[in-house]
């Protein structure tokens, strides 16, 4: 839902309001349309059509993580290719449980940071942003370590694929059909969340979706089969599979190893594994979604004694 809205004293200047929808989320099909229509929007008018915003979450009652990650992404691209804070305002909900959720987990500060958001590295945020990926996944790796223990080697292994997959793929061929998008570079976006009930590590990168850099493997399938395509063993998305195709199996070793679940969202496609629920299935997503946004959940005690090597 958008409108113009006027803000100031003397000089007024017209900012599209965006209203967040009570209910964020990419995992309800029934939720998951509006919360990618409303951060597409942000970023959309603010990069595309050149306009100033007002992002309005004093309706939001609920953001599940994935949906607080894919919001920091875009707002966040947003304010590094503008080099600016100026183009984005916000309004914090009235909801006294979705204020304490965007202030306490440091979503809140990570919108404000602006173009300066490698600074969130020196800082306690979980939510973070990196384009260096030697560096950041060693950073990634001693933070959580640092945090909370250790993790299985697995896990860091994913976590290490997610990244590398970001560098090599995700802005490769944007280029000439969206340059504005691939001056991100090897941009991406992470959060993670430790609780009682172990942890969830999230990756977002705005870049050419999975089944968009395999669809020269089979032209005119739907994104549900390319993505089914890149899942499988032996499968790059290099026209030489040669030497490739790991990737897919190390994002899912972690739930066949571990006690955990995988949702993955990339494109017009979604992936879901999960080891308790006995669930890996593939579904089309009710609206096509810019980028890819992995989530792993590990049922890990928060203190793990096989401490994972960086890779």
């Amino acid at each position: 839902m958008t409108k113009l809205v006027s803000l100031g004293m003397k000089r007024k200047s017209l900012r599209r309001r965006l209203i967040a929808p009570r209910h964020c989320c990419l995992y309800d099909p029934n939720l998951c349309a509006a919360t990618i229509n409303f951060v597409s929007e942000i970023f959309d008018s603010t990069l595309r059509k050149g306009e100033l915003v007002l992002v309005d979450f004093s309706q939001l009652q609920e953001m599940t993580a994935g949906a607080a990650l894919f919001t920091f992404g875009n707002i966040s691209a947003v304010q590094i290719l503008t080099k600016s804070l100026h183009s984005i305002e916000m309004v914090l909900p009235k909801d006294h449980d979705a204020r304490r959720m965007m202030i306490g987990t440091g979503l809140w500060r990570a919108l404000k940071t602006g173009p300066a958001v490698s600074s969130l590295w020196d800082s306690p945020s979980e939510y973070l942003s990196g384009s260096n990926p030697a560096g950041d996944y060693k950073r990634t790796l001693n933070r959580l370590e640092n945090t909370q223990g250790g993790l299985p080697e697995s896990v860091s292994r994913a976590i290490n694929e997610a990244i590398l997959n970001v560098s090599h793929h995700a802005y490769e061929f944007l280029g000439e059909e969206d340059p504005l998008t691939a001056s991100l570079g090897k941009r991406w976006w992470q959060n993670h969340i430790w609780t009682e009930d172990g942890l969830s590590f999230l990756i977002y990168d705005r870049g050419m979706s999975i089944p968009r850099t395999i669809q020269h493997k089979a032209f005119g399938a739907s994104p549900v089969n390319l993505l089914k395509m890149a899942m499988t063993a032996g499968v790059s998305r290099l026209k030489d599979n040669v030497g490739r195709g790991i990737g897919s199996e190390d994002i899912k070793r972690p739930v066949h190893e571990q006690v955990a679940s995988l949702i993955l969202i990339s494109g017009g496609a979604r992936f879901e594994m999960s080891k308790a629920n006995q669930i890996e299935g593939f579904s089309a997503m009710p609206r096509p979604f810019p980028g890819t946004l992995i989530e792993w959940h590990h049922k890990l005690s928060p203190f793990t004694a096989n401490l994972a090597e960086p890779i």
